[in-house]
C-alpha cells in the first residue's frame, strides 16, 4: 500500500497539505531552481540595454559561471546582480561597486572567512547601494583566535548609504580580545542602512555603530540576535552604540520586531552615546522585558538581554495563547493561536510585520495532544489544533517561545452521545442505509479517474466538516478499480472547514473509487457523523457527472485500537449502518436515441492494508417500460466493474436495443450472487452516467449521472483498515 500524507490546515483560513504537498512544493522549488537561472539570464539580457548584467558564481566555476565571488565583483559594473549558487566559498570580499549579491539561501550559500586575513575584515562594503541577501557568513575559521590573521569584523559598512543586508546568517565573529569581534560594523556617517530578517549570533557585538560620526535613517527590523556579547568587555552586546555622536538626533532610526535571546555582557542593547535610542516593541525572550528576571517559574533570567541607560525598550512584545473555545468534548478539538503581536501595553503591533518567521513555537498539552507540536510563526502568529483525550476535566495547554511559556485551561466535558449537533432540528437516524443526502463517518466516492489528458479526464473531490466544535481527521483510501491496489492519504479539517483537490495531483492515471473514513488523532476509526462530500468526474469519452458522496453512519461506540495495528469496520447495523446489496438504475435511456450509459459497480470490503475485495458474478434483471423483464448475469472479477451498456453487456433476451427501442426507457436491478445462484452477502455501491452527443440538438437528449438506488442491504460486511496517526 502506497502512503501519501495530506494535512488540512491547522488554521481555519488556510489548508496545509503534509506529505504530498510537501513533495509538490519541493518539486516547485526544484523547478524554480531550474527556472531562476534562466530568469536571471533573461533579466540580465533585458537589462543589458541599460548596461547592467547578471553574473553567476558556482563552486569550481561550473555551468559557465565564475568560481570566485570576488572575481565576479571585480568583473561587475555598478547596478549588476551577482547570483551565487549553493556551496561553500572561502574568501574575503571587498565590495567597491554598487552591486547586488544574491545567494541560494542562508544555510545553502556559505561564505567562510579566509584563515589569514591582514585586514581582519571578512566582507568590506565601500560603495553605496550594495545589497547582500541569502548568505551564511561564517567566521568559524577565526573563532577564538587572537592576533593578526583573525577576522575581527564580519561585515564592515563604510561611510556609504543604501546598504541592505537581508535574510542572512552572520555568525561566529569572535576573537579572543576585549571587543570580542563584531558581526556587522557600521563605520562613521553611514546612512540609510537596512538590516532585516537576519540571524546574527555567537559574536562579540552583533551590530556596532562606530562613534566617530553620525548614523541616520537606519532600520534594524525582524532580526534574531542570539548568543552575542562574547569577549571580556562589559559593553559588547547584540547592538552597541559607541559614543555620544553615534546617532543623528531627529532622524528616522528604527529598531523594531527583533528577537533578543541569550545575549550576555552588555546584553541586548548597549548605548554609550548621550542620545536616547528608541527600541520599543522587540521580543526579549520572555514576557517581562529586557533583563527582567520575572517570577521564579517564568524561565526568564535577569543576567542576559539587558539594555543600558538611554535605551527606551518599553513597551516590549509579549507571548500570548488563546482559543475561541473554552470547552471541548472528549476526542474533540479547538483551534489554538500563539501570538507575539501585542506588546506589554496591550497594543497590537501587527503593522510592524511581526517577528522573524523563523521564530519557533512549541505547543504542549497535559491530557491531550497538540498538532503540530512545533511550528514557526508567520507574521507574528502560529496556529495549531488541540485534540482532547478521552478523559474529562480541565486540561492545561501551553505554548513556549525561547524561555517563555504561557498556558490556558480548556475544559474537556461533554455528555456521552450528545457532544455536538450541526444545528437546530431533529438528528437523523444513524441506522439508515448510506445516502448522499446526509453526513456520515465514512464517505464513499463511487468513481474517480484521471489520465495524462487531465483537461479531458479528471475528478475534483470535495469534503466538508459540518461539526461545530471538533476538527476532523480523515483517512483517504484510493482503490484501483482494476487491481484492488490501495493508495492512502490523510486530510485534516478544522471546525466547519471545506476543501477540494484534483485526483490527478494524488493518484494520476487510475480509475477506481475512494473511501474517506473519520479517525481520531491516533488513526483509529471513530463515530463522527459530520462528514459530507461531493465529486465532479469527467471521462475523455464525454461521460461526466456531479455526484454526492455516499455517507455511511457510525451508530454506537467503536472498538478501541492502536497506531500500527489494523481496525475492523463492521457494517452490521450496530457498529456502522448496513451497506447496500441490491442496486437499481431507475432510467435506462434508449441507445437508439444516441444515449451512451456508463455503469460502474463497486465492491466494498476486503483489507485496505493490502487489497480491496473484488466483485464476482452479478445477477440482474433489465425491464422495459411495460414491466417486461429479461434476466442477465455479469462476470465482474475486479473491485470496480465498468461497462457501457450495449447489446453484448448485459446480454439479455431480447437484446437491449429491442427491449428498449427509440423513444422508450427501461430500468434494471443488479446484485452479487454465489456460484449456486443465491444472493452473496457482499456490499455494492454504484453509479450510472449518461452521455448523448445530441444534447444540443434534441429536446429529449440529456447528459449527467447519479448514484444507483439501494433496494436491499446486507449486515454481513466488514472492512479492515490500517491504523496510522494522521500527520497533521
Amino acid at each position: 500500500m502506497q502512503n501519501y500524507r495530506i494535512a488540512g490546515s491547522l488554521v481555519a483560513d488556510a489548508m496545509k497539505w503534509e506529505g504530498f504537498w510537501r513533495r509538490r512544493m519541493l518539486t516547485i522549488l526544484l523547478l524554480s531552481s531550474l527556472i531562476l537561472p534562466l530568469t536571471g539570464f533573461l533579466v540580465g539580457a533585458e537589462r543589458a540595454s541599460a548596461k547592467t548584467a547578471v553574473i553567476c558564481v558556482s563552486p569550481g566555476g561550473t555551468g559557465g559561471c565564475l568560481a570566485s565571488i570576488q572575481a565576479a565583483i571585480n568583473a561587475a559594473s555598478n547596478g549588476d546582480t551577482i547570483n551565487v549558487a549553493a556551496g561553500s566559498y572561502t574568501e574575503d570580499l571587498n565590495i567597491a561597486k554598487s552591486v547586488t549579491l544574491i545567494g541560494a539561501g542562508a544555510g545553502m550559500t556559505i561564505l567562510l572567512g579566509a584563515t589569514n586575513n591582514a585586514t581582519a575584515e571578512h566582507v568590506t562594503i565601500s560603495a553605496s547601494n550594495v545589497s547582500i541577501e541569502g548568505f551564511t557568513i561564517d567566521d568559524v575559521n577565526s573563532l577564538g583566535q587572537t592576533g593578526p590573521g583573525a577576522n575581527a569584523l564580519g561585515i564592515t559598512i563604510g561611510d556609504v548609504s543604501g546598504t541592505v543586508l537581508r535574510r542572512n546568517i552572520i555568525t561566529n565573529v569572535f576573537i579572543d580580545a576585549p571587543t570580542g569581534g563584531t558581526a556587522i560594523y557600521l563605520n562613521a556617517n553611514t546612512k540609510g542602512a537596512v538590516i532585516e530578517q537576519n540571524t546574527i549570533s555567537n559574536s562579540g557585538n552583533g551590530i556596532l555603530f562606530d562613534g566617530s560620526g553620525r548614523h541616520d535613517n537606519f532600520t534594524i527590523r525582524r532580526n534574531i540576535f542570539s548568543g552575542n556579547g562574547r569577549g571580556t568587555s562589559s559593553s559588547r552586546a547584540a547592538i552597541r552604540f559607541v559614543s555620544a555622536d553615534t546617532i543623528a538626533a531627529g532622524h528616522r532610526n528604527l529598531i523594531v520586531s527583533n528577537t533578543f535571546t541569550g545575549n550576555t555582557g552588555g546584553g541586548g542593547i548597549f548605548n554609550g552615546s548621550g542620545i536616547g535610542v528608541m527600541a520599543e516593541n522587540n521580543w526579549w525572550g520572555c514576557n517581562f522585558g529586557p533583563g527582567a528576571a520575572g517570577p521564579a517559574n517564568s524561565g526568564c533570567s535577569g543576567t542576559v538581554n539587558s539594555v543600558s541607560a538611554n535605551v527606551d525598550a518599553n513597551p516590549w512584545l509579549t507571548l500570548r495563547l488563546g482559543s475561541l473555545l473554552g470547552e471541548v468534548p472528549p476526542g474533540g478539538g479547538a483551534n489554538l493561536t500563539a501570538s507575539l503581536l501585542f506588546n506589554s501595553d496591550n497594543v497590537d503591533t501587527s503593522a510592524n510585520g511581526g517577528l522573524s518567521d523563523s521564530t519557533q513555537v512549541l505547543f504542549a498539552s497535559v491530557m491531550g495532544a497538540v498538532r503540530p507540536p512545533s511550528i514557526t510563526t508567520s507574521d507574528g502568529r502560529a496556529s495549531a489544533i488541540f485534540v482532547a483525550g478521552s478523559a474529562t476535566g480541565a486540561d492545561t495547554v501551553s505554548a513556549t517561545v525561547d524561555r517563555q511559556t504561557v498556558s490556558i485551561s480548556l475544559n474537556v466535558s461533554c455528555p456521552t452521545g450528545n457532544c455536538s449537533t450541526v444545528g437546530p432540528g431533529i438528528a437523523m437516524d444513524n441506522s439508515a442505509p448510506p445516502s448522499s443526502g446526509r453526513p456520515g463517518s465514512v464517505l464513499i466516492f463511487n468513481v474517480y479517474t484521471s489520465s495524462t489528458s487531465m483537461n479531458l479526464e479528471n475528478t475534483r473531490i470535495s469534503l466538508t466538516n459540518v461539526e461545530t466544535s471538533r476538527p476532523a481527521f480523515v483517512h483517504l483510501f484510493f482503490v484501483d478499480g482494476a487491481t484492488g491496489g490501495v493508495t492512502d492519504a490523510f486530510l485534516c479539517l478544522t471546525v466547519g472547514q471545506t476543501t477540494s483537490f484534483l485526483v490527478s495531483d494524488l493518484d494520476p492515471n487510475v480509475t477506481g473509487y475512494i473511501l474517506a473514513i473519520a479517525v481520531d488523532s491516533q488513526g483509529c476509526p471513530v463515530n463522527f457523523n459530520y462528514l459530507i462530500g461531493d465529486e465532479y468526474v469527467k471521462f475523455s469519452s464525454g461521460h461526466a457527472a456531479n455526484l454526492g458522496a455516499e455517507a455511511v453512519t457510525a451508530i454506537g461506540s467503536l472498538p478501541a485500537c492502536g497506531a500500527g495495528t489494523t481496525a475492523s469496520l463492521v457494517f452490521d447495523g450496530a457498529q456502522y449502518s448496513a451497506l447496500p446489496q441490491m442496486l437499481a438504475l431507475d432510467s435506462v435511456a434508449s441507445r437508439s436515441d444516441g444515449n451512451d450509459t456508463l455503469l460502474l459497480l463497486n465492491r466494498i470490503g476486503g483489507n485496505l492494508a493490502s487489497n480491496a475485495a473484488t466483485l464476482g458474478t452479478l445477477s440482474g434483471v433489465l425491464f422495459d417500460d411495460q414491466e417486461m423483464g429479461s434476466t442477465f448475469s455479469l462476470a465482474a472479477g475486479s473491485c470496480q466493474f465498468r461497462v457501457v451498456l450495449s447489446n453484448s453487456t448485459p446480454r439479455t433476451n431480447p437484446r437491449i436495443d429491442t427491449l428498449i427501442p427509440a423513444g422508450r426507457t427501461g430500468w434494471m436491478k443488479v446484485w452479487p450472487t454465489l456460484p449456486d445462484g443465491g444472493a452473496a452477502p457482499a456490499a455494492m455501491t454504484g453509479v450510472a452516467i449518461n452521455f448523448n452527443l445530441n444534447v444540443r440538438a434534441s429536446v429529449k437528449a440529456f447528459n449527467q449521472g447519479h448514484n444507483l438506488h439501494k433496494l436491499t442491504v446486507t449486515e454481513s460486511v466488514s472492512l479492515t483498515v490500517p491504523v496510522l496517526p494522521p500527520n497533521c
